[in-house]
């Protein structure tokens, strides 16, 4: 088949591309600033693709053959590729749309959903499988830990593990990408509001997520956080067996307590003696690994849920969790001179904020934790959560924020409120500033870093994007 793929430079329609390529499709597409990694490994993989959109390279894609054009979620109505493919009559397609055509059929899909933890969770479960051999594709929306890229295939029959985003799928078709993967086993691990530019209220994310439910057979299986009660309440009548993990005793895999260590963590677990007999008795199981923190060990328990639907071996599961170390950017850690040690995370949400910095606490608990936060969602540059993010920054012991991304787009009165923030902090004796450009940023921190010399403070950068290349700098000024 012949693809071109219209936004090619993003880590999942990169991956879509490189992946169709292997198996044989001729793929072309178009994207603007691609940048490393991903220019680096379409290039290895002999993916070209044109800088910029314009209508002339798809219109010579077109003429040559038959062709489909898949449609990045980002792609808005104007671009003038898009425009073309659309007066031309070109078949257009969605990446979820192409996910279910050439890699789910016929295959098991285990659909890892939530506001929190899916690429973690995605990414364990399908290294856990890899390892055990049961020689099962994935597919994960960040660059993989283990995994040799985002995307694989896998054999007929075999599960399928694919991170179930909650965002849009494109232009034409708003609803969430889960709805089309079907899943035969559903992850369900924490749900709240988030996405304000998509949904505009909680109930409507409870909607999207009871529909999901909904969609998986009899014979299927969900898993679902036991600690949330919006998780559970979607779960209320699905139509398979829905199995709990989580901290709480009502949970049928139970996290007990967490050893927090420099390297590794034990979580200290009850699961089922018997996995195709849950309720019948459970044991104790202490699980080594390089992943922290209770969400992290709920991140586990999901995983391990997993396994033993596909029947992966308890000794074979703790070996290949022992040294995941976690997708990039998942607490990344940095030792920096002068006592200094930095750990850079993708955190973009209050819940995730407040799990990073209390995992933390756990492990560091005499250091001072100087966080810098980047907002770039429509969730944290808008007042949407104004309250949860006061109370998420006020976790840490001094906060810089950066610029609020693409402030222009949103009325004064709908950004998120800076003078309450700093109110709030100061109530709370933490400091907080926040600078409209990266210099400015640097600078403030550069001074008050001199004084922490030798103090062994703890540097925490949260954001969804690159932050302007706050962490390379850092680690230049101080590693």
């Amino acid at each position: 088949m012949r693809y071109w793929i219209l936004g090619m430079g993003g880590v999942a329609t990169g991956s879509l591309a490189i992946a169709l390529g292997r198996m044989g499709d001729e793929v072309g597409g178009s994207d603007s600033g691609v940048y490393p990694p991903m220019s680096d490994l379409l290039r290895e993989a002999g993916i070209c693709w044109q800088e910029g959109f314009s209508a002339n390279g798809l219109a010579a894609f077109a003429e040559a053959g038959e062709c489909t054009v898949v449609v990045g979620n980002a792609i808005p109505r104007g671009n003038p590729e898009l425009e073309y493919a659309l007066d031309s009559g070109l078949r257009l397609t969605s990446l979820p749309e192409v996910l279910h055509e050439r890699f789910l059929q016929d295959r098991v899909p285990v659909v890892c959903a939530g506001t929190h933890g899916k690429t973690t969770t995605s990414n364990l479960s399908a290294w856990v499988l890899q390892q055990a051999g049961l020689s099962c594709g994935w597919f994960v929306g960040g660059k993989t830990a283990g995994l040799n890229t985002p995307l694989s295939a896998a054999v007929e029959g075999a599960p399928f593990v694919i991170e179930g985003d909650e965002y849009d799928t494109v232009f034409y078709d708003k609803r969430s990408k889960f709805f089309h993967y079907w899943p035969q086993v559903l992850v369900l691990n924490h749900l709240e509001f988030d996405h304000a530019d998509i949904f505009s209220s909680l109930e409507e994310i409870r909607t999207a997520f009871r529909r999901l439910v909904n969609m998986v057979p009899a014979k299927g299986l969900v898993l679902v956080n036991g600690d949330c009660g919006d998780a559970l309440a979607v779960c209320e009548k699905a139509f398979c067996p829905v199995i709990q993990f989580g901290s709480g005793t009502n949970n049928t895999y139970q996290l007990l307590d967490e050893k927090p260590g420099d390297t590794y963590a034990v979580h200290r677990c009850l699961i089922p003696t018997n996995p195709t007999e849950p309720e019948a008795g459970r044991e104790e199981l202490c699980i080594t690994s390089k992943l922290q923190g209770e969400y992290n060990g709920r991140n586990l328990l999901a995983a391990l849920a997993v396994a033993d639907r596909f029947g992966v071996s308890r000794e074979n599961f703790l070996k290949a969790v022992r040294d995941f170390a976690g997708p990039a950017r998942r607490m990344d850690r940095y030792e920096l001179r002068d006592g200094f040690l930095l750990y850079d995370d993708f955190a973009h949400h209050p819940t995730a904020i407040t799990g990073v910095i209390q995992s933390l606490r756990r492990r560091y608990p005499d250091r001072k934790i100087l966080l810098f936060f980047e907002p770039r969602s429509n969730t944290s540059v808008t007042r949407v959560m104004q309250k949860e993010w006061e109370q998420a920054l006020a976790g840490a012991d001094r906060v810089w924020m950066g610029p609020l991304h693409r402030r222009e787009r949103y009325a004064a009165d709908v950004l998120f409120d800076l003078e309450s923030a700093a109110l709030y902090l100061a109530s709370h004796n933490v400091p907080f500033e926040q600078h409209q450009d990266l210099a400015t940023l640097l600078d403030s921190a550069r001074m008050d870093l001199s004084a922490r010399k030798g103090t062994e403070t703890l540097l925490l950068i949260c954001s969804n994007g690159s932050f302007y290349g706050l962490r390379e700098k850092l680690c230049a000024e101080l590693g």
